[in-house]
């Protein structure tokens, strides 16, 4: 079984079950500490659609924490948010700005790892 993440009627994203409920549980939580929204919108238990006008925002807020900070363990934590939020944004038609050399190398390195996200 599987889990879908949609925006509209196009899936951007269909993990195996587990991992989609993870990436969910990881992100909303992410988004309590950051103080933001989501813009995931769970339609069943094993699916979500994403709500661009607040999935967009809460990527940008992960992104720039992720290449603001110091702290090695955080960078990590949040790179398993960050990744997969950033391959959806792009399989939606959307990208984020790379406004420094650290979202510039992390947005190179996502081809690769889009590769081993499922549509």
């Amino acid at each position: 079984m599987s889990y879908i993440f949609d925006v509209d009627d196009q899936t951007v994203w269909s993990p195996a079950l587990r991992v989609g409920q993870l990436f969910t549980h990881t992100a909303e939580n992410l988004a309590r500490l950051l103080g933001c929204q989501t813009g995931l919108a769970p339609v069943a238990n094993d699916m979500s659609d994403l709500d661009l006008q607040l999935f967009e925002p809460f990527a940008h807020k992960v992104f720039d924490e992720y290449c603001t900070t110091t702290n090695t363990i955080y960078r990590e934590l949040l790179r398993s948010v960050l990744a997969p939020a950033l391959v959806m944004l792009q399989r939606a038609g959307r990208t984020l700005p790379a406004t420094t050399p650290q979202h510039q190398s992390f947005i190179d390195s996502l081809d690769q790892y889009a590769r081993s996200m499922p549509t």
